[in-house]
């Protein structure tokens, strides 16, 4: 081989992290001749056709890409979430793996993958009496000769770093995905924390017996679904850091799930593309094509990596789009000021919406998997998840489908309108026009005995699915999930993780599932995905939306070309005036008439649009409210040390977590502390609550009597008004109004649960209700009639025929494949 075939310049860059000074935090750069390069493209050809990695290694091998090793880490973690069920993984990184592979190894481990010794030659005489020069700002060294280290950014020398670790980790690496590879980063991933220790070790030992280095300071651990007193890992006696989130090939990998960071890295890392071309993209005399074709090349690639192996939320989607269109406005040169769409933005650069380019991205994606082996396609792992929660939901969804076929007469639309924390009789306490016209144009309910506790969030799902909070999972506006180990607040991320509401399935994924759309105004539980459905149209919670706006949406909902038959609507108030000023303050007269004004809005949008005589529209609450004193309040630091527990939820029921081995020591200390509370453990709350068949449910449950509040001590804010309590007590209680073409006219009911709205609705729209608490019996009064399955015609007598049998064979088929099909799909995804 010439000799100017081997020498080469070696020119460091910058990692654009770290210190500017350490040489650690440069990368060396090997520059060539080209006439080298080609030959290695040569090498390389023939030594593939030989040599044969293992499956674990995804680092430049044919057919595999750095988003089949994330879509395969990210399958693995969802999994085990989706199981609540621990994951241990160690990322390992390699200190300077490249330069520290001998040459003796390398020579090695190619005879033992089975390389001809002419190949082995044909690469020592291209690594031998090899010469190099380092250049820097400064200036350049000397020639000196390197006898170390594969060459760095050169074609052949990925696939011989490849060779190496196949052969290096041959006794210690376990099968996909609980070893994955891709060149010197390695994912370790376990069910125990002692495997992954142990795993870790023997990783260590055959890499650094072998001349290899793990480094201590860039290893990290991270743990899926982690439960309390896990620990950590260990290297040789040593901690390994401990971490939430991995940055693991570009795309940041959460133990949570989430993909919220991911997106803002992409955001910046588009940003960060648009910059370097920004030189070209803000250049007036270049047209709005060219930038476009720029912008698509350099900008949208970087934004786009990794995202087909995620699930966006609209929310996400939309933030990616914002930011493009400041690109691109950024680029012609054009601000808000110039009021011009952003639809006549994408058409003159060229550029489609990103939101369409994600999902195209996903559809290829799903291609390229099924048509994968399934040695990728598959998790080649035997574990024993429970998937309890999507078993549940394709129960439900196979109902729909296997359910009788009624016949299709019109069923009107319906819209539920919820007015937060509107106590019965609050329509008694001041003049209520527009309250007073439904109830004499339909059915008034004088008593809703609504499910415990009464609380916002656990009653809005329960008027969307017709359980009990026991039944459906959300038990409360705080609660733990001892299962999951994670804590829900109603005004947390955490809020938009569907694990938390698949439990039970809302009547707008009902609906849809039968076939029709459905629309939700900020309802809670409606910008989640549950069972991966939306509802048609919705809109994410955004308390400073006007009731007006909302409304509006929800007119165009039902008007436009895809119209919905089902909408709910929720407004805040009269809640948060409750709870600010007390249900009895004389204020509230005002709060009461304004909600009657904008339920008079409501109906004039509805006669507005056509729909008034031709929607059932009913209109309730989640529960009522009572008075506060500050004369009545229980202070639980008084009885037991905040150490012996923890607070889950609050006041006028609080649940009470224990510390391990301090039940009894807990209980003990509150059960007959206070005369204006009951303390019950969970398997003695009254029957009647249907409030302890559910994990979420604490092992303690503390409730004060009505108008009492406890708290842990004084020093919060005080409330005048709250709700929670006794589900039996009439302040609790919620208003009940509907009228439309369904219900009677000036109709009054005396009692009702609020269980039993859901199969009410159902049967409004005309659709099979899925196993519920509630019964249609009890509130049918309320309707007109009641639909029913149109009757089947008597026979014909017809000639003999096999089109019976054959219909029946091929419906058989369709429904066993059907079930096969969607048990696979659930089972792998």
């Amino acid at each position: 081989m010439p000799e100017e075939w081997r020498r080469s310049m070696l020119v460091p860059i910058f990692k654009n992290k770290g210190d500017v000074q350490s040489c650690s935090n440069f990368r060396g750069i090997k520059l060539m001749s080209h006439t080298m390069k080609l030959w290695e493209r040569v090498v390389e050809a023939r030594l593939r056709k030989v040599v044969e990695i293992c499956e674990q290694q995804y680092g430049f091998m044919p057919r595999k890409s750095t988003t089949d090793a994330i879509f395969a880490l990210r399958i693995l973690m969802e999994k085990y979430r989706d199981g609540q069920k621990e994951l241990h993984c160690v990322f390992v990184d390699l200190e300077k793996a490249y330069d520290r592979v001998p040459r003796e190894e390398l020579w090695y481990c190619m005879r033992k993958s089975g390389v001809a010794e002419k190949y082995v030659r044909v690469v020592q005489d291209m690594y031998e009496r090899s010469r190099t020069v380092v250049r820097c700002a400064v200036g350049q060294t000397e020639e000196f000769n390197v006898e170390v280290g594969l060459h760095q950014a050169l074609a052949l020398s990925p696939f011989l770093f490849a060779i190496v670790m196949d052969q290096l980790s041959e006794e210690v690496r376990q099968a996909s995905p609980w070893t994955m590879m891709f060149a010197d980063d390695i994912v370790i991933c376990s069910e125990s924390r002692e495997q992954v220790e142990e795993n870790l070790e023997r990783w260590r030992f055959a890499l650094e017996r072998r001349g290899m280095k793990v480094s201590r300071s860039k290893t990290e651990y991270m743990c899926v679904n982690e439960r309390e007193g896990s620990g950590t890992v260990r290297l040789q006696g040593e901690e390994v850091k401990k971490v939430l989130e991995f940055k693991y090939l570009g795309s940041t990998v959460q133990s949570n799930g989430e993909c919220g960071k991911e997106v803002k890295k992409r955001v910046q890392a588009g940003w960060n593309g648009w910059r370097k071309v920004s030189g070209v993209l803000c250049d007036q005399k270049i047209s709005a094509r060219i930038k476009g074709k720029v912008y698509r090349t350099v900008v949208r690639p970087a934004m786009l990596y990794g995202l087909e192996t995620v699930s966006l939320r609209k929310r996400q989607e939309s933030e990616l789009e914002v930011a493009e269109l400041k690109m691109l406005r950024f680029s012609l040169g054009v601000t808000r000021l110039d009021r011009i769409r952003n639809e006549y933005i994408r058409g003159t650069a060229h550029v489609g919406r990103l939101g369409d380019k994600v999902r195209e991205a996903r559809l290829k994606w799903f291609g390229h998997v099924q048509r994968r082996e399934s040695s990728i396609c598959q998790l080649e792992c035997s574990m024993n998840i429970v998937l309890m929660r999507k078993m549940y939901i394709l129960s439900c969804l196979l109902a729909l489908l296997l359910s009788p076929l009624t016949h299709q007469e019109e069923h009107h639309k319906l819209l539920l309108v919820s007015f937060d924390g509107f106590r019965w009789d609050y329509v008694n306490r001041v003049p209520t026009p527009n309250f007073r016209a439904l109830m004499d144009e339909g059915v008034q309910v004088e008593r809703v005995e609504n499910t415990y506790i009464t609380k916002t969030f656990p009653n809005h799902y329960t008027l969307v699915t017709g359980l009990h909070a026991e039944s459906h999972g959300i038990v409360a506006n705080e609660m733990y999930d001892p299962i999951m180990n994670r804590s829900f607040s109603m005004e947390g991320p955490e809020v938009y993780d569907s694990r938390w509401w698949e439990e039970a399935v809302p009547l707008w994924v009902t609906n849809q599932m039968a076939g029709q759309r459905s629309g939700a105004a900020m309802w809670p539980g409606s910008d989640v995905s549950i069972g991966g459905i939306y509802p048609t149209h919705y809109i994410p919670y955004n308390a400073s939306m006007p009731f007006e706006m909302r409304v509006e949406k929800l007119i165009s909902w039902f008007s436009g070309p895809e119209e919905i038959n089902f909408g709910v609507l929720y407004w805040e108030e009269p809640d948060e005036s409750g709870h600010n000023l007390g249900p009895e303050s004389p204020l509230m007269d005002v709060v009461i008439e304004d909600i009657d004004v904008k339920l008079g809005f409501l109906r004039d949008e509805l006669k507005r649009a056509g729909l008034y005589d031709k929607i059932n529209l009913i209109v309730t609450s989640d529960h009522g409210m009572t008075q506060l004193s500050h004369d009545k309040v229980i202070e639980l630091d008084t009885y037991v040390s905040r150490d012996l527990y923890t607070w889950i939820d609050k006041s006028p029921v609080v649940g009470i977590l224990p510390k391990e081995g301090k039940f009894d020591e807990v209980y003990n200390l509150l059960e007959n502390a206070n005369p204006n509370m009951v303390v019950y453990k969970k398997e003695d709350i009254p029957d009647h609550f249907h409030y302890k068949h559910n994990v979420r449910i604490m092992p303690i449950i503390i409730e004060v009597k009505e108008g009492w509040t406890i708290v842990q001590n004084k020093t919060g804010p005080f409330m005048l008004g709250n709700h929670g309590y006794d589900n039996h007590l009439p302040s609790m209680h919620p208003v009940f109004v509907a009228r439309g073409p369904s219900f009677h006219t000036g109709y009054t009911k005396a009692l009702m649960r609020s269980v039993d709205l859901y199969p009410l609705m159902c049967s409004l729209l005309g659709i099979q209700a899925l196993p519920n608490n509630g019964s249609l019996m009890s509130v049918k009064d309320l309707l007109v009639e009641t639909f029913t399955p149109r009757p089947v015609p008597p026979s014909v007598p017809k000639e003999p025929s096999y089109a019976w049998a054959v219909g029946t064979l091929l419906g058989s088929a369709l429904v066993l494949g059907f079930l096969i099909t969607t048990a696979l799909t659930w089972a792998y995804s």
